[in-house]
Parts: structure tokens; C-alpha cells; sequence
């Protein structure tokens, strides 16, 4: 796009551009409105309101891996290491992540504060 659009016809309350105009200038809002998206993010991310993860870990969560594991690779822990910090048994621990067992509402929150994540982060979709 030119740095001026050259309407092709105007009137007192409309004006008729070029297609390639008005692609370019709804190709600008769009940019202009990630923009402000990101910006808005980055400010969450200073104010610690929010938190950020890899795309691997987000990848997996999305192809369906249980979040306990995709947070305990992500974060280096043996599951051991885990269930050791979250105060339950490895065998347990396996059993959530292999979905035999749901995990209950105490032993998710014991997880989701040894793994320093939001609780919803553990929850089924």
C-alpha cells in the first residue's frame, strides 16, 4: 500500500477505495490489534498475572497428554522427584498420569503447588 490511499470516488459521507486498499488496510488493523494483544500480554507477564510456557509443553497438552506429565517433564522432575514433593505415592502419581485413576481434588492441588502451576491447569477439559 502506498503511504496515501487515492480514493476513487468520494461524497460528503462515504468514500470508495481500491480493493488492494482496503486489504492493506484491514491487514494493518489486524496487525495493530496483535500488537496491542502482545502488549497487553507482555504487561501480565511483568505484573506476574499470567505465565508463559513453551510451545512443546503447549503442544502437548493440546495432542492430549495429561498435564501432570507434560509439567513434570517440562519443569526436569523424575517422578519420583514429584511425588515426593507433592507428599504422595509414586505409584499413585503413575496411575494419574496414566489416567487409570482421575486423581483426587487434594492430590491434584498437592501436585498442581509442587509443580508451581494453577490448579485449572490440572483439570479435565
Amino acid at each position: 500500500m502506498n503511504a496515501f490511499i487515492k480514493p476513487l470516488a468520494q461524497t460528503d459521507d462515504s468514500v470508495t477505495i481500491s480493493r488492494a486498499d482496503y486489504d492493506a488496510m484491514v491487514a494493518l488493523l489486524a496487525d495493530a490489534e496483535d500488537i496491542r494483544d502482545a502488549t497487553a500480554v507482555a504487561a501480565k507477564l511483568v505484573a506476574r498475572e499470567t505465565e508463559a510456557y513453551p510451545v512443546e509443553v503447549m503442544d502437548r497438552l493440546l495432542d492430549g497428554d495429561h498435564p501432570v506429565r507434560v509439567f513434570r517433564d517440562h519443569l526436569g522432575l523424575t517422578s519420583q522427584e514429584l511425588a515426593g514433593r507433592a507428599g504422595i505415592s509414586r505409584a499413585y502419581l503413575s496411575e494419574v498420569e496414566n489416567r487409570s485413576k482421575p486423581g483426587s481434588l487434594k492430590a491434584m492441588t498437592k501436585l498442581a503447588a509442587a509443580l508451581n502451576i494453577p490448579l485449572d491447569l490440572l483439570a479435565p477439559q
